[in-house]
């Protein structure tokens, strides 16, 4: 049973993958119009999509950390990274973002 939920993942993993490299974005302008402060859905409107990837981290330094989560958009070569910090009144908020492009 275990065997077939992760192929069930692994395939669904695969057709969203599929699904957003045959997007042509430009994450580079997308970028330009984030601010520090937005909250998720803010952005998933701005972008137009969900993210294809959520991820929780710890961020900051090491001696003061605090969980981050991730949305990540697009695919393995071209995507949006956008960096999240929950806040006091328990909203998710924009700290950061990153765009990679490979050549």
């Amino acid at each position: 049973m275990r065997f077939l939920f992760f192929c069930v993942v692994l395939v669904i993993d695969l057709v969203v993958v599929t699904a957003s490299s045959a997007q042509n974005v430009n994450w580079g302008a997308k970028s330009s119009l984030l601010d520090t402060g937005m909250t998720e859905e803010q952005i998933i409107k701005l972008v137009g999509s969900r993210p294809t990837k959520v991820e929780m981290e710890f961020c900051g330094p090491s001696t003061n950390t605090w969980h981050c989560k991730i949305h990540t958009y697009g695919d393995l070569s071209h995507h949006l990274t956008v960096y999240f910090q929950r806040t006091s009144d328990g909203i998710w908020r924009v700290i950061r973002w990153t765009v990679f492009r490979y050549p």
